[in-house]
């Protein structure tokens, strides 16, 4: 099979294939945490891995694998914990995701066409700018996929309102095993043979939805209760009302409280959120519904903010397993009416295995079911899966839990791998003989994700039926004695590595880092995800083999650090510092890329990452004032009357003593295309009637380069540089125009130095805030500009500056135009994480993802906050098309005429 494989890359080309064990055993697992010993059974690693990026390369790929029998898998964000996306026999796993294109949208039929990898996330987020919305989503739609929803579950967030996505589905475009393309539905294919089927008869490659117009208002309201009984009545009541919420989700007393512990606002007590949509009247006869439900079951409505915080949490629900850190579960559909007996025997169920356990449920209405109203059950215990013996003895309660649900008339939601046992309760005899039939016309070679639905043989061709099932599940029982004894298991691991061990556990695969990285959307690699490389750090060190392997190293560092897979993290991980010890344990090996293994060097000669002069930290102030005689050269005379220049002096600049410092980066200093920055900052501050001094030669670089290359050592001693050229001023304020800067000093300076400095460290958009407010700045005429304001990563999403620019721009009279993504959501612009210095090509792709923006919102001027994130801009801008980029101090300082503006 190996050597047949290796043919795919000249086939489809090497960017879309992987053939090597690092890329290859990212796909060996799912969401599931499932011990090794359970995956052993089956050859859950691919030996080859396709990404393609049309239909064409998927023909290709199916055609491929039947000519040669190699059996074909294919897979989306693997959030499914069923094991339907896992390779089971070896062979190729064909990875979706890169068909994410949205094809078309019809506002007027209310349908969208979209290519089966974009995920629910970006589709909702592309049609609610056309004031459109999907019927129903995921719970997991920030990583999800449309073709893997549509394959397996299709229940989630609006299930309640719209019901189940097979309602929701028009058409299917599908790869058969024979690599025929069909349009589903036909007469001889029709739309139920690929909903809720996992792929094993075909490769959904495009799906036609139905959609909504956007509800003009969404409402979610938030009630605890004393008891789950009184919590249950209340929805099972408020759930038959007209109108009906658009989804209902309920928590008990357990997991309310672990929810409590990880940050959630809401009560340990139980409760349940139910959200309404539509017009204002049916919100608000929704509103007055749920308050009388609540009131008559003795509940306690929350306010307005807590529902609405606890509505924004709701793809956040993993973030309890900081507390475990493995979170065993199951997902079911029970009826409505029988969930509080349920709980109760979950509860029994747990107590066994000396566990406490949660649960969530989802409410969903399926005229088809009797009784119409029922749960997507998530009953979920922590546990930890380091103490290996006390682990494997509670996996049998993942079937008890499922037994438990089938004697309440409930069914598993999904069968996968792991739940095949159970296909004929979830399915029905009938339908499961008439789909075997169907499998053995459609994929008589079984090659089209084989060991599913049906029948499943382990590696050694044993079957895992039913009675197998129940007997292994039956052998681990007895591990419960060996409970006490079963301690967690230390990983071996160097010393730099042991900060991040728990959130190797903590991660929960669930595969949002990578649907958000702005360097995947360019390079389609599962490794080059946070989870990919806590994946590939956790097996190496439990299978003690080393883990600082090349491709490791390359992916560390194809990364800007942008933060955006921490805040969008399931678990809450902080993947920023994460990257930051991987690369301090890389650099302590001396592995670094070649670009920045000599910044050490640089540094502690020229105290600048440029390698420039030191003794020139302050030549910016001669070539702007040399810039500025012959900018004023090419002004109209009407145009020199208003300004207010003249050239500035070092030697007023530099002082002994001020209660305020500028402190103006490496950027600015030396990059002469950002030293206007530097001069704008400072007339700014003279205009205003600051008492501010530069720190001149005194001034070092913070150290952001060294942080981020892994020479974290090697920034303290220029942290202690610049704090004690700031003391020796006695200044009380820090300013910065560069955001890498200000971030440094007020994150990184602190765990270097072990306590934050006793300085108020602003940025310059605060600063300008603080004047515009205090009236020592002033716009006499508004200037009628159309500025879109950049979020650097370095000073929103990790240091949570946001309204302060933005005021800023308002105050100059100019029309803020957001981008797209923006504010925590913003997208990177390719110039953090010595991305630069380490693979222009990967940092050029990602700023042209955000030009794309930028030309499409139509504007003649883009602002930001961070020299780094300028250049980036105006690099990857086209010149023909005109759009200007400032920084924020810049384009105040020329809208106040106190610097000629540069043509």
């Amino acid at each position: 099979m190996l050597e047949a494989l290796k043919d795919l890359e000249s086939v489809l080309g090497p960017d879309k294939v992987s053939l090597d064990d690092y890329e290859t055993s990212l796909y060996e697992r799912d969401l599931a945490p499932l011990p090794s010993i359970a995956l052993s059974m089956f050859k859950t690693r691919p030996n080859a891995v396709v990404r393609p990026l049309s239909l064409e390369d998927v023909v290709k790929t199916v055609s491929f694998a039947n000519e040669r029998n190699v059996p074909i898998t294919p897979r989306g964000a693997a959030t499914y914990g069923f094991g339907g996306a896992l390779v089971t026999s070896g062979g190729i796993a064909l990875d979706l995701r890169s068909l994410n294109r949205v094809l078309s949208i019809d506002r007027e039929g209310l349908t969208v066409k979209v290519e089966a990898g974009v995920t629910w996330k970006d589709l909702i987020d592309k049609l609610e700018r056309e004031g459109l919305t999907v019927l129903a989503y995921p719970s997991s739609a920030i990583a999800a996929t449309v073709g893997g929803w549509i394959a397996t579950g299709g229940y989630g967030y609006g299930s309640l309102k719209y019901g189940h996505v097979k309602h929701h589905v028009k058409a299917l475009k599908v790869v058969l095993p024979s690599s025929e393309v069909v349009d589903v539905p036909s007469s001889s294919y029709p739309l139920e043979l690929f909903l809720g089927t996992e792929g094993v008869f075909g490769v959904i490659v495009e799906a036609e939805l139905k959609v909504k117009p956007k509800p003009a208002v969404e409402k979610p309201f938030y009630a605890s209760f004393p008891s789950e009984e009184a919590m249950l009545s209340a929805v099972d009541e408020l759930v038959r009302l007209e109108p009906k919420p658009f989804t209902v989700e309920f928590f008990d007393r357990n997991l309310s409280g672990f929810k409590r512990e990880v940050g959630f606002e809401v009560k340990p007590a139980p409760g349940f959120i139910a959200v309404y949509e539509g017009s204002e009247d049916e919100v608000s006869k929704g509103g007055k519904n749920f308050l009388a439900v609540t009131s008559k079951h003795n509940g306690e409505a929350e306010s307005e903010a807590v529902a609405r915080r606890e509505w924004d949490q709701r793809f956040y629900a993993l973030k309890i397993k900081k507390l475990g850190p493995t979170l065993l579960g199951q997902d079911l559909v029970v009826p409505l009416g029988r969930v509080r007996e349920y709980a109760s025997t979950v509860l029994s169920i747990a107590k066994g295995y000396g566990l406490t356990p949660g649960y969530a449920g989802v409410v969903i209405l399926e005229e088809a079911f009797q009784p119409s109203y029922r749960v997507v059950l998530m009953p979920m215990l922590l546990t930890d899966e380091r103490r290996r013996l006390a682990y494997l003895s509670t996996l049998p309660l993942l079937k008890d839990l499922c037994d438990a649900a089938l004697s309440v008339g409930g069914t598993p939601y999904g069968i996968g791998l792991w739940n095949v046992p159970y296909a004929e309760n979830v399915l029905g005899k009938a339908t499961l003989a008439r789909l075997k039939e169907v499998k053995r016309k459609v994929d008589p070679k079984e090659i089209m994700n084989p060991n599913k639905l049906f029948f499943v043989k382990t590696r050694v061709g044993l079957p895992f039926s039913a009675s197998q099932y129940k007997l292994g599940m039956k052998l681990l029982k007895p591990l419960k004695y060996l409970r006490g004894i079963s301690k967690a298991a230390e990983l071996k691991a160097p010393e730099l590595l042991r900060g991040a061990l728990k959130d190797l556990y903590v991660c929960a695969k669930c595969g949002y880092c990578y649907s958000v990285c702005p360097a995947v959307e360019h390079v389609k690699l599962e490794s080059l995800s946070v989870r990919g490389k806590i994946y590939h750090v956790k097996r190496s060190l439990e299978k003690g083999v080393n883990v600082a392997v090349q491709p490791f190293i390359d992916r560390v560092y194809q990364c800007t650090v942008c933060g955006r897979c921490r805040d969008y993290c399931s678990t809450g991980i902080d993947t920023v510092e994460l990257i930051e010890k991987l690369r301090e344990y890389v650099a302590k090996l001396g592995l670094n890329p070649k670009e920045i293994v000599g910044l050490p060097g640089v540094l502690s000669r020229n105290f600048n990452p440029f390698g420039m002069d030191h003794a020139d930290r302050l030549g910016w102030i001669d070539y702007t004032n040399k810039l500025g005689r012959r900018l004023l050269r090419s002004l109209k005379p009407e145009d020199l009357k208003k300004l207010k220049y003249k050239e500035l002096e070092k030697e007023g600049l530099v002082k002994d003593k001020a209660e305020v410092v500028y402190f103006v980066g490496c950027s600015a200093a030396y990059y002469r295309r950002n030293s206007r920055i530097a001069e704008a900052m400072v007339r700014l501050m003279l205009e205003a009637g600051e008492d501010f001094t530069l720190l001149g030669p005194d001034e070092v670089c913070c150290g952001d380069p060294l942080i981020l290359a892994g020479y974290t050592d090697q920034a303290v001693e220029l942290a202690k540089r610049n704090l004690e050229a700031i003391g020796k001023r006695n200044a009380k304020t820090v300013v910065f125009t560069c955001a890498g800067c200000y971030r440094v000093f007020t994150q990184e300076y602190p765990k270097l130095l072990g306590g934050k400095p006793s300085l108020k460290l602003m940025h310059s958009s605060q600063l300008l805030e603080a004047y515009f407010k205090e009236g020592r700045l002033k716009v006499s005429d508004a200037v009628g500009l159309k500025v879109a304001y950049h979020d650097p990563c370095e000073l929103g999403r990790l240091s949570n500056v946001y309204e302060e620019p933005r005021n800023v721009v308002k105050a100059l009279g100019a029309t803020l135009i957001e981008l797209p993504e923006n504010r925590w959501n913003s997208l990177c612009c390719g110039g953090g994480g010595l991305l630069r210095s380490t693979n222009v090509k990967l940092s050029e792709a990602i700023a042209s993802s955000r030009v794309k923006q930028i030309l499409e919102a139509g504007v003649s001027y883009v602002v930001s906050g961070c020299p780094s994130c300028k250049s980036m801009l105006t690099d990857a801008l086209p010149v023909e098309k005109g759009v200007k980029v400032f920084d924020l101090v810049e384009l105040v300082a020329q809208q106040l005429n106190l610097m000629p503006p540069e043509k």
